[in-house]
């Protein structure tokens, strides 16, 4: 069977095809390991525009977040709650979506609360009531909070509690619930809903959650799955002037999760999925200061190391959760470098453009697009990366395959049916001079990108 076939198409036959040869355009000063971009700096694509955020964080009304104290004497941990709103402005994030801890989230019957507002801040309401925050930042920018639940399955986004009864709302956040009920009553409230740490329900428990999406990265997961990966963090936790650039830690322990991308793959073979990237931050795990004067753990450290990148055409709630659902996003591990130039589409013989999470109609001819990135403010590293673009098609009931790559933009014509997904691939030889004295430890071929797929029927 074929499935289509790649070429590096001069620009010229490409417009053609309605492939643009457009950059974005790159007036950046030169990129360090702390430097934090906006997505305002990317261009609209299609009528949408890119913003980023994070899913799966954890608040004061977490049990376990604030190294374990996020009550002292019966209040909130302010300064812990005042380091995570923070970690928002800093990082430059449109969108929080909060995973709590069933017990201190539950008890708290003031919704505003959960949204962690606060003085200056813009309750945005719907049926009266408070559904998410908007959270000022200096400098005009702002951030939209929403709350969700760590549970089986993750509600994220929930626009109210399931119950008005603390005991009744415990029980449905814990598991006294059958997976399909509790999908159906978060859908009811407004949330999307998705598994997080997929490594722990079997395949078959993934398919009875009738989920939106899945975690496909989890900081947690790399940090459980290989302790000895810990001992690489050493290097981060010296003082001296020649030790790693402490906001490169994530490098000591980051891999792929081989499962959770083996397990995604597999869903998509039989439906719809999004993939989104779970932070997992808690604030809670490793307190020593590193050079930096910050804690390895903060916040904003974690906050900065990746994102999900979705295509909004407005700034709210409702737009953040639709293009979640949709799996119109793609997650960008930006402790490499923030993307600048990515997108990934396809065109149809109809006319119509299909964005990631859109399916192409069966008697429609799809060429597949995905175009190449580059480091935002990368232009005067001493060694440039290495990067690579992977299409990888997951056939209807068969197993993930890869199609296509190459280290330029890639057209794959005609494409077969199946769910097609972008992978770009970086070996970071440009972040070598920061990485202390001895850093090709640290360097080796990484995930950068993770595109939502392209469903072709």
């Amino acid at each position: 069977m074929s499935f289509g076939r790649t070429r590096l198409i001069p620009c010229i036959i490409v417009l053609l095809l309605v492939f643009s040869c457009s950059r974005e355009n790159d007036t950046s000063e030169a990129w360090d390991p702390a430097t934090i971009v906006s997505t305002s700096v990317l261009k609209e694509r299609r009528g949408y525009h890119v913003s980023k955020g994070i899913i799966h964080a954890h608040s004061v009304y977490s049990h376990d977040a604030c190294d374990n104290q996020p009550f002292i004497n019966n209040e909130p941990n302010y300064q812990c709650l005042l380091d995570l709103r923070k970690a928002i402005c800093t990082t430059k994030q449109s969108f929080i979506m909060l995973t709590d801890h069933t017990g201190t989230m539950a008890d708290e019957d003031n919704f505003a609360n959960l949204l962690l507002f606060d003085e200056g801040d813009e309750l945005i309401y719907r049926n009266e009531k408070p559904v998410a925050n908007r959270m000022h930042c200096d400098g005009g920018a702002s951030s939209v909070i929403m709350v969700g639940v760590e549970d089986s399955p993750t509600p994220l986004g929930l626009e109210k509690h399931v119950s008005d009864d603390v005991s009744e709302r415990k029980a449905i956040y814990g598991s006294d619930f059958d997976y399909i009920t509790k999908t159906t009553i978060y859908h009811q409230k407004g949330a999307v809903v998705i598994i997080t740490h997929p490594e722990d329900p079997t395949i078959e428990e993934i398919r009875e959650h009738k989920v939106d999406g899945m975690e496909i990265y989890n900081t947690h997961y790399n940090l459980i799955s290989d302790l000895s990966a810990i001992s690489n963090l050493a290097p981060f936790l010296s003082t001296s002037s020649k030790a790693p650039h402490p906001d490169l830690a994530f490098l000591a322990f980051f891999t792929e999760n081989a499962i959770y991308i083996d397990r995604w793959n597999t869903m998509l073979a039989e439906q719809k999925m999004a993939g989104v990237g779970g932070t997992d931050v808690h604030q809670n795990t490793f307190p020593t200061l590193l050079r930096d004067g910050e804690r390895a753990d903060s916040y904003r450290r974690l906050m900065k190391w990746f994102s999900n990148n979705v295509l909004v055409k407005e700034d709210s709630d409702i737009a953040y959760k639709e293009a979640v659902k949709a799996g119109r996003l793609y997650v960008a591990f930006e402790a490499f470098g923030m993307p600048i130039g990515f997108d990934f589409y396809a065109n149809g013989s109809d006319g119509l453009t299909y964005e990631m999470g859109g399916e192409v109609p069966s008697g429609v001819t799809a060429g597949i697009v995905a175009k190449f990135p580059r480091i935002y403010g990368g232009q005067g590293f001493d060694e440039m990366p290495e990067i690579s673009t992977r299409i990888i098609r997951i056939p209807p009931a068969g197993a993930a395959e890869e199609v296509a790559s190459g280290t330029n933009d890639i057209l794959i014509e005609d494409a077969q049916p199946g769910a097609y997904r972008a992978e770009v691939w970086i070996v970071p030889w440009h972040l070598k001079k920061w990485l202390g004295t001895e850093p090709l430890q640290f360097i080796r071929e990484h995930i950068w990108i993770y595109s939502n797929p392209i469903y072709v029927k």
